[in-house]
């Protein structure tokens, strides 16, 4: 049952609006013939939405009142007004309500309100956990996550990026992504980006691939990226996954030393092995002519 505050100063609406919210199954928590009272009331009730109109007596309005309780609590604001005119919606709109209904008005039309003022409020929280997830995701990741617009500057950028590159977020977002880049490859980045702009394709979206990158020292240390692009009504974007693969390269660098190493004294022990045979045939040969003399 969704609890809500009724905002009026006028007893006979507050009256009516509890009976038709009640009888929609909605539980009228409180009644308010004021701003500041509604202020006040919305801070001890906690309710799920407030019903509030705007021109009321006092030095806080339904509108100055309904900033108050978005700043502070955050609750959905539904405003009632008999006053449609361009002035009160211009200021109305500033406070980004749930809902804007005009009096006098059918009881189907403040249940559509309500209903879509609770749904786009529960969006919304789910929205804001799932943005808290994926970014304690992020912030956690032991791979850099670099996201960038269309234009090629950094929109996000986690805290792993900075450790691996040395920049801090601050330094780093709304930069052009080509400054973590070695010089010799920022030109082929900047035609590659035009080309999947233009074509909405780009050959490494979903595959790894091996590239260097430009520290904050100015030392290039070798990484493994993963690319993908998503598109919002903003245009599209590009995420990278960053893996520092130095320590990997050492180890393949050792690995492949050790190697050639042990091919050079395998070579060796062959070439001895013949050498060895080749003397021993020459021996035999030498045992043999002594004989037959």
């Amino acid at each position: 049952m969704s609890k809500i505050i009724v905002v009026d100063d006028e007893v006979a609406i507050t009256t009516h609006l509890e009976v038709s919210l009640t009888l929609m199954g909605c539980e009228v928590v409180g009644r308010a013939s004021s701003g500041e009272e509604a202020v006040d009331m919305a801070r001890r009730l906690g309710p799920d939405l407030i019903l509030m109109d705007i021109v009321m007596p006092g030095k806080m309005d339904g509108i100055k009142a309904s900033e108050k309780i978005k700043a502070e609590l955050d609750i959905p604001v539904i405003f009632m007004t008999a006053h449609g005119d361009d002035k009160f919606i211009k200021r109305a709109k500033k406070v980004e309500p749930f809902g804007y209904i005009i009096k006098p008005f059918q009881e189907k039309e403040l249940k559509a309100a309500i209903e879509v003022a609770l749904y786009r409020k529960d969006m919304e929280r789910k929205l804001r956990e799932s943005e808290k997830r994926y970014r304690a995701v992020i912030d956690n990741a032991i791979e850099a996550i670099i996201s960038v617009d269309g234009r090629g500057n950094i929109v996000a950028w986690n805290p792993a990026a900075e450790t691996i590159f040395g920049y801090s977020a601050d330094e780093s977002l709304g930069k052009p992504v080509t400054f973590i880049m070695p010089e010799r490859f920022r030109k082929s980045h900047k035609k590659g980006l035009k080309q999947v702009i233009s074509t909405g394709k780009l050959k490494i979206i979903g595959k790894t691939v091996e590239i260097a990158g430009l520290r904050k020292d100015g030392s290039e240390f070798p990484f493994e990226l993963s690319l993908a692009s998503w598109k919002t009504g903003e245009g599209i974007f590009f995420t990278a996954i960053i893996r520092d693969i130095t320590e990997r390269k050492k180890m393949e660098e050792e690995i492949k030393k050790k190697m050639d190493s042990l091919e050079k004294f395998n070579k060796f022990a062959v070439g001895r092995e013949l050498r060895m045979k080749e003397l021993k045939e020459r021996i035999k040969e030498l045992e043999a002519r002594l004989e037959d003399k």
